[in-house]
């Protein structure tokens, strides 16, 4: 299934130890960084106890939705860039395994700025799902997890998307001009990504591999989309 590659990409991931290093440290720091946002707003903003029950539960809610709203900006905005620069050699080594040579990317300055391209031009879906996962979170609290789970994969697979992309010299404009155009696709594979989230999440360390993981099935994936087959075509050797 088109849909399937978060799974098979991580699976791939996690039966290669050689493959972990970079991508593995950089996001065991984001996580932190993450997790850190979360826990710290949760304390300054739990409610004194003396409110009484009602007013110490929805207390807690509102907490827990500032909370959960910090640490997905936090998410959004460090993410993107950190694990971008850290999985490259990842997705390198994913496409030149699967038969599509070497890699292409821009030199540094000009692949940060098309990095950099993608966030800001993605940037109303970001905020998007962030307030979806923070109204999620007031109105059903734990439940509102899931809704947050999902609303992470939405961005993941994109994320996960662009570095594939990046890998294979396309510069921002171009970058965001195909995510734009399988969009729909990458909806579609946010649902696995986020049960995979979810599943990895309940075991805590597996979080780690989650979007190495999903970086890893989109590298070879986006190789299957008709544009990035056609650019391949023009760098064969003749």
């Amino acid at each position: 299934m088109r849909s399937s590659w978060p799974v098979t990409g991580t699976v791939a991931y996690l039966s290669q130890p050689r493959l972990w290093g970079w991508p593995l440290a950089a996001t065991a720091a984001g996580w932190a960084v993450i997790l850190l946002v979360f826990a710290w707003v949760l304390i300054t903003q739990r409610p004194a106890p003396e409110l009484g029950f009602f007013s110490t539960l929805v207390g807690y809610l509102w907490a827990l939705a500032k909370a959960g709203g910090a640490a997905f900006a936090i998410y959004i905005a460090l993410l993107p860039l950190l694990i971008g620069m850290a999985c490259e050699q990842l997705a390198k080594r994913v496409q030149r395994a699967a038969g599509a040579g070497e890699a292409r990317e821009e030199p540094m300055p000009l692949a940060l700025w098309s990095t950099a391209r993608v966030i800001l031009n993605t940037l109303h879906l970001r905020l998007g799902w962030l307030l979806i996962g923070v109204v999620a979170l007031v109105l059903t609290g734990p439940l509102g997890l899931l809704v947050g789970a999902y609303a992470m994969a939405r961005i993941a697979v994109i994320d996960a998307a662009d570095v594939g992309l990046a890998m294979r010299g396309c510069d921002g404009l171009t970058r965001v001009r195909l995510l734009s155009a399988h969009r729909a696709e990458l909806a579609r594979a946010a649902l696995p990504a986020a049960g995979l989230n979810l599943a990895l999440g309940a075991t805590i360390i597996g979080w780690l591999f989650w979007l190495p993981g999903l970086v890893a099935g989109a590298a070879k994936h986006i190789l299957d989309w008709p544009e990035v087959r056609a650019m391949l075509t023009r760098h064969l050797p003749i």
